[in-house]
């Protein structure tokens, strides 16, 4: 690249030169013959840059072009989760919440960390006690994820709560 900066430079001062009133010995006609070559020579190198490197380009476009069509796909994946049963949560947080942390492995591991999202599926609740309940995913790795199932305090019961997710390889 920089061999065809140079020549290109080159090329743009001779024409320039040419174009320019300048004393060269001879008529308009050595000047504008002159230019000719310099435009031949210039002409000439880049060709002969392109022929030398014509197979790196090549081999560069098909590994490029073999990426495009055949990348390696991996399916997205989706399951229900139980996350607690029976009011079943196991610690609490600093703030007081109570947490169940479920660790979720997926069924075929994942070559690079997949993006993973999960909704509340199936809420059974009392309808005496608080109706807040929080879901989120932590600690996202090839192979698994932890869901993590929160609630405020000691004053809602939760009976049932199952968790439905997608995980999706990242592109």
């Amino acid at each position: 690249m920089a061999g065809l900066i140079a020549l290109f430079v080159l090329c743009s001062i001779g024409v320039m030169h040419v174009g320019k009133a300048q004393p060269f010995p001879g008529g308009i006609s050595e000047r504008i013959e002159m230019a000719v070559v310099t435009e031949q020579i210039v002409l000439n190198a880049i060709t002969e840059m392109i022929e030398d490197n014509k197979e790196a380009i090549k081999m560069i476009l098909q590994r490029i072009n073999s990426t495009l069509r055949h990348p390696k796909r991996e399916p997205s994946q989706t399951d229900v989760v139980t996350c607690v049963e029976g009011n079943d949560f196991q610690e609490n947080d600093t703030e007081g919440n109570k947490l169940k942390k479920v660790k979720v492995v997926y069924k075929q591991r994942y070559d690079n960390v997949p993006s993973v999202l999960a909704s509340i599926q199936r809420l059974e609740i009392n309808k005496g006690s608080e109706h807040r309940f929080e879901i989120r995913v932590e600690d996202v790795t090839a192979k698994d994820f932890t869901l993590v199932c929160s609630t405020p305090g000691n004053d809602t019961v939760i009976d049932y709560a199952s968790v439905s997710y997608i995980s999706v390889p990242k592109i």
